[in-house]
């Protein structure tokens, strides 16, 4: 039998996007999943559509919190409800492509490895325009991901059963990814890569300048009181995020 996938969504206010983020779940090719989302305390109508849902797909769960709590709050209540031996995030306007969960957990269960992502797709607000590909490497350590963040949360998927289940730090309200990334590395495994695009990000208008100040605060308290690292790696570590992120950007900015 095929092993279950958990799926968790974090969603606040998002029923212009999250009933296309929910099909491109139901419509994926690997059908041994559960999805669990929790709404962080909408006043859309989020919950209606996600009860409409509901009706028809038993393999949906809802979460109400009745005050928004933040991302990696409503992320951690999720995970303490997941039943899986896969465990993957998507956001509620973010796409999965219909092979993304069968080309991953193929890939993990014939090797078997503990925490598999992939390449992506960058696309506008209204999914009309393609920004380009984010194509990622072939295996990223801790040691790299110090560098920069290479793994997207709507591509990533790790084994529970391996690395066990892991909760989100809620210290650093911009890094919660970043930081859960690398909690996971520093404990000695490796994120593989896939090449293939298996995903399409949606990017949010003023999302490539917003809180960029704010995050290297954030990662450079981080690097210190997180992950302990000593002042010259700390010093190292931030000149190469601040440069991969300037490519990054920078190609970014040329495909608008």
């Amino acid at each position: 039998m095929e092993p279950l996938v958990s799926i968790i969504t974090a969603a606040y206010n998002a029923e212009k996007t999250l009933g296309e983020t929910i099909q491109s779940v139901i419509r994926q090719k690997y059908q041994n999943w559960e999805m669990i989302i929790v709404d962080d305390g909408s006043t859309d109508q989020s919950v209606a559509l996600i009860e409409r849902i509901i009706a028809e797909e038993n393999r949906i769960k809802l979460i109400k919190n009745e005050h928004n709590q933040g991302q990696a709050i409503a992320r951690n209540i999720g995970l303490n409800k997941v039943h899986g031996k896969y465990i993957t995030f998507i956001d509620s306007d973010d796409l999965w492509l219909d092979h993304f969960l069968k080309n991953t957990i193929e890939l993990m269960e014939e090797n078997p490895l503990p925490f598999v992502f992939s390449s992506y797709r960058r696309i506008s607000e209204d999914g009309r325009i393609s920004y380009g590909d984010f194509i990622v490497p072939k295996r990223v350590s801790y040691a790299m991901l110090l560098r920069t963040n290479y793994i997207s949360c709507l591509t990533a998927v790790y084994n529970s059963e391996i690395v066990g289940v892991r909760y989100f730090n809620t210290r650093f309200p911009l890094l919660e990814d970043y930081l859960y990334w690398l909690a996971i590395l520093k404990d000695g495994y490796f994120a593989h890569g896939q090449k293939e695009v298996l995903a399409l990000y949606r990017i949010r208008r003023g999302s490539v300048s917003r809180n960029k100040r704010g995050k290297i605060k954030y990662i450079w308290a981080a690097y210190k009181d997180i992950e302990g690292l000593s002042l010259p790696r700390r010093v190292y570590s931030i000149i190469w995020y601040l440069i991969h992120g300037i490519r990054k950007n920078h190609k970014f900015m040329l495909m608008k």
